[in-house]
């Protein structure tokens, strides 16, 4: 599947530590503000909305880095009542339930954050895990906006069309479509979390 993004934004590994890369569309203005090898901060705008801030994060794997990786982001936008969001790999789990021993160790570490500001300006957010295939990584896809609400035309049905011969199957083949679930998962976070800066 080819991403038709226009614009991008890169920090090199160093090895095997750290990497990160951020992709938009022309609809999206992003000003990087700093950067690093876990973090990309960002002043975000979406079709000319207010802005606010985004921070993509890959949190240090190291117990030495996570303390001072976590001082620094604090320090993003301390003593401030910023809209902000932060989303990624964080490398650090909330509780021992989001941590499974059973034949490997799990770990919920890919999640989002946002200030209480964020949450009250985009108070129909969702937010969703995509199923990792390949990677211990899921795609986290935040909609600031929420779902967009479909319109569905009214069905008028035909009594002719039961003259058809394959009406019957038509109308099975039709519902069996319709009934297959999604391949998204709930979002991994909960609005407590979304609020938790």
């Amino acid at each position: 599947m080819k991403m038709k993004f226009t614009h991008c934004h890169y920090e090199d590994s160093c090895g095997l530590d750290g990497g990160l890369a951020l992709w938009w569309s022309d609809d999206t203005q992003i000003t990087i503000l700093r950067s690093g090898k876990h973090f990309i901060d960002a002043m975000i705008s979406i079709n000319g909305e207010t802005e606010w801030y985004g921070s993509f994060i890959y949190g240090p794997p190291y117990r030495e880095e996570k303390q001072q990786f976590w001082e620094m982001m604090a320090k993003l936008r301390s003593g401030s009542k910023d809209c902000w969001l932060i989303i990624g790999d964080s490398n650090v789990v909330s509780s021992q339930e989001e941590k499974s021993d059973e034949e490997a160790i799990l770990e919920k570490l890919d999640r989002a954050l946002c200030s209480l500001e964020w949450s009250e300006r985009y108070s129909k957010a969702v937010g969703m895990l995509y199923v990792a295939i390949g990677s211990d990584h899921a795609p986290i896809i935040i909609l600031p906006q929420g779902f967009k609400k479909k319109y569905r035309r009214d069905f008028k049905f035909e009594s002719k069309c039961l003259l058809e011969e394959d009406c019957t199957s038509i109308i099975q083949a039709s519902w069996k479509l319709t009934s297959q679930p999604d391949l998204l998962i709930g979002l991994g976070v909960s609005y407590g979390e979304l609020n938790s800066l």
